[in-house]
């Protein structure tokens, strides 16, 4: 997995391998494992690694998940570095990561959009677009903005009797 991509970008991949075709752990747990990882200092993809390594082979699990996901990027790394220095004022250059960095973009959202699909149909998608345009385009305050949506948030949050 290393070899495909670099960073967050690799975290679809992590789940599509990991949950849906090895079928190693559950959706839970990948959202679990992913939450512990976003909490760790550190890169999300190298915390991942460490802890599915551990979890599934031990401390040298751990070691050889680590290793596989940062030597292929740091050898890419490396022959992509010395090539753009020599090429850097190639407007197919520009162009060429014009469109890595939108294939990037594109992925993260496909990812995000799998693992917060229930919350993107929900009130919060709501407040979070209210206070987005709020900002945005109205050019309000942001202290305004959680001032006057923190309250609503908050009562929609509550805990509800269950009688």
């Amino acid at each position: 997995m290393g070899a495909t991509g670099f960073g967050t970008s690799l975290l679809p991949y992590y789940r599509t391998r990991l949950v849906e075709s090895l079928k190693w752990i559950s959706e839970e747990d990948f959202l679990a494992t992913l939450k512990i990882a976003q909490l760790l200092p550190g890169l999300n993809a190298t915390n991942m690694s460490v802890i599915m390594g551990d979890r599934l082979r031990g401390p040298k699990g751990a070691f050889v998940a680590t290793i596989g996901l940062l030597l292929p990027g740091a050898i890419a790394l490396c022959v992509l570095g010395t090539a753009y220095a020599a090429y850097r004022h190639d407007p197919n250059v520009d162009a060429a990561l014009d469109g890595v960095a939108s294939a990037a973009a594109g992925i993260l959202m496909a990812l995000s959009w799998k693992l917060g699909r229930p919350q993107f149909l929900s009130w919060q998608v709501v407040i979070l677009a209210a206070a987005t345009i709020a900002i945005s385009y109205f050019k309000l305050s942001l202290v305004l903005v959680l001032l006057a949506l923190a309250p609503l948030s908050i009562w929609l949050c509550r805990p509800r009797s269950t009688s």
